[in-house]
């Protein structure tokens, strides 16, 4: 198989994805907006970068990585035409396919490869050596290899293991989880719990550790024991916060919200409110949801740690504590056994 593919995009993906092909020793061609602020980037990470409107049909292989929104309109302009024959498409996410906001060519692969992480966690996989979990989808096969090519890129970024499903299931899932406990549930019970201690009286400072700042100790122990075994190493108050409250939090209500929210994705209501969105309707929501106080409160905390603080996008690196140096926090560590 000819190692050589086209990537369009330099976000967390395309850059995660792009330096992994090419340290399994593929040639890399990126196709960027010209002088975006990813062009730059990629040339100085040591990429050949040409402009997105030149870059198809140049490559057997294309991997469209951009956001779920944009496809559409690029891959339109720049990609439908450009195709080579017997070549292969890729996408991490299946949704425009999916959606049918897009028509592919009849002699071409087209594959949906999923890492179930983000970029940041591809690479630290990969220079760590280890895996992630993934799963792949063909949703059109015009040669006889289109497995093989699934299974080539998978393992070019580090998928393993690697499930077999269809697109319908990656975009349903995907969506789903997305809306209703990645960031939908997750984001609001952060806030709410946080904004609940803090109308009441309680420190910020307080009502962040207890809300926000445990939760990334409870995601390790999840992953690496499960909710049963989470169970066996919590606090008997704990255990009856998970046991007993949990089902006052998602009760039967929740219950038929995240029956609604699936029937909604199912039916296409979703997808299309969706679409119907404008860039600046996000920005305006995504202002309005902002809880400036919790977010403020997590800097202060996260430069008194001398940890890394990531503040809309943009990385504000804070020297790292030295070992002989005393934590503040000293009495929240949490050990693992």
């Amino acid at each position: 198989m000819e190692k050589q593919i086209t990537i369009i995009g330099y976000g967390t993906q395309g850059k995660a994805q792009a330096i992994c092909f090419r340290d399994a020793g593929w040639k890399i061609i990126l196709g960027l907006r010209k002088d975006g602020k990813s062009w730059r980037e990629a040339i100085n990470d040591g990429f050949e970068v040409i402009p997105v409107e030149k870059v198809a049909g140049l490559s057997p292989f294309v991997s469209i990585l951009i956001p779920d929104l944009e496809i559409e309109q690029v891959y339109k302009r720049y990609v439908y035409q450009n195709m080579l024959k017997g070549g292969c498409l890729f996408f991490a996410h299946g949704l425009n396919l999916y959606a049918k906001w897009i028509t592919v060519q009849k002699l071409i692969d087209v594959i949906v490869v999923s890492p179930n992480a983000i970029g940041d966690a591809i690479l630290k996989a990969h220079k760590e050596g280890k895996t992630i979990p993934g799963s792949y989808a063909i949703f059109q096969e015009a040669t006889r290899v289109a497995e093989d090519r699934a299974k080539a890129y998978a393992e070019a970024i580090h998928i393993n293991p690697l499930i077999k499903t269809t697109i319908e299931e990656e975009v349903v899932t995907d969506l789903f989880a997305e809306q209703v406990v990645l960031c939908g549930g997750l984001h609001h019970l952060i806030s709410s719990a946080f904004d609940t201690l803090v109308s009441k009286g309680y420190s910020p400072k307080m009502s962040y550790l207890a809300c926000m700042y445990e939760l990334k100790f409870m995601v390790d122990i999840l992953d690496k024991y499960g909710i049963e075994g989470v169970r066996d190493k919590i606090s008997d108050t704990a255990l009856y916060g998970d046991l007993i409250q949990g089902g006052r939090i998602i009760n039967s209500q929740s219950l038929d919200e995240m029956k609604q929210i699936l029937k909604e994705i199912r039916r296409g209501q979703f997808l299309n409110q969706l679409k119907s969105l404008k860039k600046e309707d996000i920005e305006k929501l995504r202002k309005n949801k902002v809880n400036r106080e919790l977010e403020e409160v997590r800097k202060e905390i996260k430069h008194q740690l001398r940890e890394e603080v990531i503040v809309s996008g943009e990385e504000n690196i804070i020297e790292l504590k030295k070992p002989d140096e005393e934590s503040p926090f000293e009495d929240l560590k949490f050990e693992i056994e």
